[in-house]
């Protein structure tokens, strides 16, 4: 191990940042994994001055997912005000799943000598059903399209393929 105990975990998604770029990960799924990442630092913050690997575990993870099921939506965007509803359970599932992959290659960089949080379960997300079309709600979709138009038989033709061509 590559001095671990003194990494800090600002340090750590430094390093995961680079390797990242590296490995050629859009911006965009970089930017995501860093605003996470940093959303746990922060937290990790509140208790120690200065987090380090030793506090990247299963435990303090469990009481980041405690933390989250809190958290006001948008606390701490740069540009849209904070809501007063919680951060969706889709969410928090994303705040984990992050930090476990961070997890992942810190072990495998040698940075940790075992993945901490490779048995810490994901937080249940319930599933949304999603109600099929009624019968008088397709016919008023497929009334409204002008079939005259490539566009409209386009568009036809997309629903009647999404409806098993109803």
């Amino acid at each position: 191990m590559r001095g671990s105990a003194t990494l800090t975990i600002a340090e750590a998604i430094t390093r995961f940042d680079l390797a990242n770029q590296a490995s050629g990960k859009s911006e965009k799924t970089r930017i995501w994994y860093n605003e996470i990442l940093h959303s746990l630092l922060r937290h990790l913050k509140t208790k120690y001055p200065r987090p380090d690997l030793c506090c990247f575990n299963i435990d303090e993870l469990r009481e980041y997912i405690l933390y989250l099921h809190g958290k006001p939506k948008f606390k701490y965007h740069p540009h849209i005000p904070e809501q007063n509803s919680p951060i969706s359970p889709v969410t928090v599932q994303d705040h984990i799943r992050v930090a476990k992959v961070l997890s992942t290659f810190l072990c495998e960089e040698g940075h940790m000598n075992e993945n901490r949080l490779k048995a810490l379960k994901l937080p249940k997300v319930d599933q949304t059903i999603v109600e099929p079309l009624t019968y008088d709600e397709l016919n008023k979709i497929m009334k409204s399209i002008d079939e005259n138009s490539p566009c409209g038989l386009r568009n036809r033709t997309i629903i009647e393929l999404m409806n098993d061509g109803a």
